[in-house]
């Protein structure tokens, strides 16, 4: 998503096999650095990962939810009431703490929450697909491919900022419940914010805005590994499943995997940086093709991508009402995109909502639901006042 920021107008601006190919390159940096960082500090990191408690999460996910002033564009107020409306999409189901249910309007359905992937589709593909029938008759935009790779000048300019990107997908990995959906977000709110000269303005075509997302999501990775293979505590979803397959196998993650089975810890450092070098071949050589698919005649284009969408929100959980969330979130999005409401909050409220409510109510309970100890907790350092 935090991709699609810049990436979609260089491909409106015939720069999608260049912008391709940077994201790819600079993807491979961020997850070969997250590789190393899994390779040399993961107990370190499993350490710091362990002192996060309920209140820290808490101020993440408020530290996440500020990002709306950078998502919003030009109007603070439609991206506030857009993150809110997500906020409340996340609390849909049964509570965590008490088993109650929540804006299920009596629906069994509704009783296990809304994926956020199902709004995300729907809010990004479908809304998008609908919005493009407005201009269904446009000529296609011819994208450039004859210079693919980035050149060493431009890796080379953008390598600090890959760096600190890197790290940030690193942390925000290594934290169970995250991942690279968060912690690229985050990467891309400090792009804008420490780069002062940027190649284009963010949201309309910053090189930038494609470096620091796909920098920390794959950085992201190696980060999750790590609560994996050193607590036995997922850091994000497909690490949980992960977890479920070694299981299966008899083996168990967590401190005594690395010393019985050490193998296994190399094994998978060796793996992800395999999968690297990979994804850096497939990616080039295959630019040409992904680019020529936005010159294809949206007559032709448009179906193809709402068949998709179905798709891919019926592999979620094999569920059709899924598959009716997922259009009427892509009509809603629609109408969203008329009235110039930004995407980007709503998804971020329904990622970010549920773990901040989670985290908010289990940290109140550690401290008897006593406010005054719960700020306390937050803010250690009392002032005169209190």
């Amino acid at each position: 998503m935090a991709t699609a920021f810049d990436g979609y107008p260089l491909a409106q601006q015939g720069e999608a096999g260049r912008a391709i190919g940077l994201s790819t390159v600079m993807s491979v940096i961020g997850g070969l650095l997250g590789t190393l960082v899994l390779a040399s500090v993961a107990p370190y990191l499993a350490d710091m990962a362990l002192e996060f408690a309920p209140r820290d999460y808490f101020l993440i996910a408020a530290l996440g939810l500020l990002l709306v002033g950078s998502l919003a564009a030009e109007s603070l107020s439609r991206g506030i009431f857009a993150a809110a409306l997500g906020a409340v999409i996340g609390l849909v189901g049964l509570d965590p703490v008490t088993a109650d249910t929540r804006f299920t309007l009596g629906s069994m359905q509704l009783m296990g929450g809304i994926h956020y992937v199902v709004v995300m589709i729907g809010m990004y593909g479908v809304a998008e697909a609908f919005f493009q029938l407005h201009q269904l008759d446009a000529t296609p935009v011819r994208q450039k491919v004859d210079k693919i790779l980035p050149s060493l000048s431009l890796v080379l300019r953008f390598l600090p900022l890959s760096i600190r990107t890197s790290l940030i997908g690193v942390i925000v990995g290594a934290l169970p419940g995250t991942g690279g959906d968060i912690a690229s977000l985050f990467a891309y709110d400090h792009a804008k914010r420490t780069v002062k000269k940027p190649s284009k303005p963010f949201g309309e075509g910053a090189y930038e805005g494609l470096v620091a997302p796909e920098t920390a999501n794959n950085a992201a990775v190696g980060g999750a590994y790590v609560p994996m293979l050193t607590l036995g505590m997922p850091g994000d979803a497909v690490t949980a499943i992960i977890i479920g397959a070694l299981t299966i196998h008899g083996l168990n993650p967590g401190p005594m995997l690395m010393i019985e089975t050490p193998y296994i810890f190399w094994f998978t450092v060796g793996n992800l940086a395999l999968a690297n070098l990979f994804l850096l071949l497939f990616g080039l050589t295959g630019i040409k093709l992904f680019a020529k698919v936005v010159e294809l005649p949206k007559a032709i284009l448009i179906p193809l991508i709402l068949v998709l969408c179905v798709v891919g929100t019926y592999s979620l959980n094999g569920s059709m009402t899924e598959v009716y969330w997922m259009l009427g979130f892509g009509l809603l999005g629609y109408f969203m995109k008329v009235y110039r409401f930004q995407m980007g909050p709503v998804i971020l409220g329904v990622i970010l909502g549920p773990l901040m409510d989670k985290s908010y109510r289990q940290a109140m309970a550690s401290v008897g639901n006593d406010s005054a100890a719960f700020v306390s907790e937050l803010f250690p350092t009392r002032c005169r006042w209190c």
